[in-house]
């Protein structure tokens, strides 16, 4: 599967369900591979993260990138 970055996209989803109502947007990003959505509260700033269409945290989607970074050596 390739990817075309040019393809990702900043979207506004809706209003926040925080209590704020403030806007919602959605940055897609790609973690080995797989398309990842953050979702965000342009006034209260609360963020989710989803992956294949389920809700996931945070810690997991980094150790998602720490594990696909290949190994440094240290100098």
């Amino acid at each position: 599967m390739t990817r075309d970055l040019k393809a990702a996209k900043l979207t506004s989803v809706g209003a926040c369900t925080n209590g704020c109502e403030g806007n919602l947007v959605t940055i897609t990003m790609y973690v080995r591979g797989e398309a990842v959505l953050m979702t965000s509260c342009s006034t209260c700033d609360r963020r989710t993260w989803s992956k294949s269409g389920e809700r996931v945290e945070l810690r997991s989607l980094l150790d998602d990138i720490k594990a696909a970074q290949p190994l440094r050596k240290a100098s």
